[in-house]
């Protein structure tokens, strides 16, 4: 195993216990693997995580349920170099919340 996969894996095992510090880590991947939607009006926003890492896509699901109480779908599709994760979340104010929060959903006015 490389160094960088080591890195990335140890850094993936560990969950902060400050809010802040994972609020942090939500930003980073949701600003690196995310995806975005905000569908018609009635519903809210849609998050959309792709990955190669499970222990990424581990992370986020981890992150965004001790946070914010969001539970993600989670997809695995097979590509030629591997697998990848998908997780989707769409469900409730939460989102919107952790979107805020993250900086990813600004506001202006």
């Amino acid at each position: 195993m490389s160094f960088s996969s080591e890195i990335k894996q140890e850094l993936a095992g560990h969950i902060p216990e400050a809010k802040h510090c994972r609020r942090a880590e939500l930003a980073a991947i949701l600003a690196l693997s995310g995806r975005f939607s905000l569908p018609a009006a009635g519903s809210g926003p849609r998050v959309e995580i792709r990955t190669e890492n499970a222990n990424a896509a581990r992370k986020f699901f981890t992150l965004a349920k001790l946070g914010y109480n969001i539970e993600c779908e989670v997809l695995v599709r097979r590509k030629k170099s591997g697998l990848v994760y998908v997780l989707v979340a769409d469900r409730g104010e939460n989102v919107r919340k952790m979107l805020e929060e993250t900086g990813i959903l600004v506001h202006e006015g």
